[in-house]
C-alpha cells in the first residue's frame, strides 16, 4: 500500500496503528524528488508478521502538521 503526503519537510514520520491503538510499524519515507513524500507499507508489522484483513490507521507527522488516514487491508 502506498501513501503519498504533500509535504517537503525533511523530518517526516509515518506510524501505523491497529484499531486498539497498538503501534504496528514506523515507516521510512521513500524518495521524494521535490514531489509528495511517499510511504510504502507491505501489510506486515515491524516484526515482519503478516497482519490479518482489517482497518489500520496511519499518522504522518512533519515539523508543522499531523495527517491521519484510515487504511483498509483487503488482501
Amino acid at each position: 500500500m502506498r501513501l503519498a503526503v504533500p509535504t517537503d519537510a525533511e523530518n517526516v514520520t509515518c506510524r501505523l496503528y491497529d484499531v486498539s491503538g497498538r503501534l504496528l510499524d514506523t515507516l521510512e519515507p521513500t524518495g521524494s524528488d521535490g514531489g509528495p513524500t511517499e510511504f510504502v507499507w507491505d501489510g506486515t508489522s515491524r516484526d515482519s508478521s503478516a497482519l490479518t484483513l482489517g482497518v489500520f490507521f496511519a499518522r504522518v507527522v512533519d515539523s508543522d502538521d499531523v495527517l491521519e488516514a484510515r487504511l483498509v487491508k483487503l488482501r
